[in-house]
């Protein structure tokens, strides 16, 4: 049996990423996004401590199933209150640096994963 990768063509993946900015599609991007496979939306973030409920609430999509929030150069966990959001529609959630979050994402959304990554960015 002959196994092949079986990606479409307009995918959006990360191309590249540092502490500073994210290259999506050959463009670089130095502030805070949201990214789907099929979109690429500011998401208006400056720092960990601006991810309140309403920018949260911008992450909870149907056509969604797993949403990853890259928090910077270091790790944040949310609050209890805050994962409750995505709980509540049966979403997974992690949050990680967001070099891992760029990682992550590209390989859930090679397997073709309905995936969401909000990418803190400064």
């Amino acid at each position: 049996m002959q196994l092949s990768e079986d990606i479409p063509a307009t995918q959006i993946l990360v191309n590249a990423y540092d502490e500073h900015s994210v290259v999506i599609a050959d463009i670089e991007y130095t502030q805070s996004l949201i990214l789907t496979p099929v979109s690429v939306e500011p998401w208006p973030v400056m720092t960990f401590a601006d991810i309140n409920d309403e920018a949260l609430l911008m992450l909870l999509r149907e056509d969604c199933d797993v949403v990853l929030i890259g928090t910077g150069a270091v790790h944040y966990p949310l609050t209890a209150q805050q994962l409750t959001l995505f709980y509540d529609k049966h979403m997974g959630i992690e949050t990680m640096n967001t070099r891992a979050a760029c990682r992550t994402y590209n390989l859930l959304a090679n397997e073709g994963r309905r995936v969401l990554a909000a990418l803190l960015i400064m």
